[in-house]
């Protein structure tokens, strides 16, 4: 009798149940993002130049365990206000809204990373922006803001489709990951830089998402100019800066075979 026939079974038994144990959302796919880098050069203007610049450096690295960058965003002018950021490309046919999640996972360096505190932001503007509470306008968590585009329309508008990821200064330094579901992003479509929510969330044109962009933000996703734009008509505005240091940066799309 041939013995070879149980065994080739056996193995592929063997084989079959360490696919399984490896992955057990077995029903799911995962698309890993790989990222590209961008930068408005007249948005950093008012850094200091010095090799030692302590906001530097605004290049994106890459190693085994991710990506590494700084990301900046202005606290007053809303002219290039993200003054960096990265852009994902991704498939828009290998997700859907209901049953599709974006994976993230990063590390917060503390010691690069820069959020203002209250009285900071008294110093710098409260003179310039009364009676405006500063208070209310930024906290010292860090905010990452993940956003999904469609291509622009004739009439240069298109859909985004928006989480804003908080993170308190208790968690900065240790490894993080988050499974965020699409269904929990906040869709709208932007024309002229204003947003219109959806009515109706998920009607969101998922199935037309072109690319995924990663920023910095404020709490509120705001510069000082969106609460009053008077104050830079009549003085001039000195520029300060949120910076969020992020390291072992990775990404990923989870899709379900489940059906809407």
């Amino acid at each position: 009798m041939n013995k070879y026939p149980a065994l080739c079974i056996k193995y592929l038994m063997a084989f079959a149940l360490l696919c399984m144990s490896a992955n057990p959302n077995a029903g799911e796919a995962s698309q890993q993002l790989e990222a590209s880098y961008w930068f408005h050069q007249d948005s950093a203007q008012d850094l200091t130049p010095a090799p030692d610049n302590s906001y530097a450096p605004f290049t994106l690295t890459k190693d085994a365990k991710g990506y590494q960058i700084r990301l900046l965003k202005k606290l007053a002018d809303w002219s290039h206000q993200h003054t960096n950021g990265l852009t994902f490309k991704v498939e828009p046919n290998a997700f859907n809204q209901q049953h599709s999640a974006l994976q993230i996972s990063f590390f917060i360096n503390a010691e690069l990373t820069e959020t203002p505190t209250n009285s900071q932001l008294k110093i710098w503007y409260q003179e310039k922006f009364a009676p405006l509470n500063l208070a209310d306008f930024d906290d010292d968590q860090a905010h990452l803001l993940m956003t999904f585009w469609t291509q622009r329309d004739a009439n240069q508008g298109r859909w985004r489709n928006d989480y804003l990821l908080s993170i308190a200064p208790s968690k900065w330094g240790k490894p993080l990951s988050f499974e965020l579901p699409l269904a929990s992003f906040i869709c709208s479509y932007e024309l002229n830089y204003q947003r219109t929510i959806a009515s109706d969330q998920t009607a969101c044109p998922t199935k037309s998402w072109q690319e995924l962009t990663l920023v910095n933000e404020t709490r509120n996703q705001n510069v000082l100019r969106n609460l009053n734009s008077v104050a830079f008509e009549n003085q001039a505005i000195a520029e300060h800066y949120r910076a969020l240091q992020l390291s072992q940066l990775q990404l990923s799309i989870i899709s379900s075979q489940a059906k809407d």
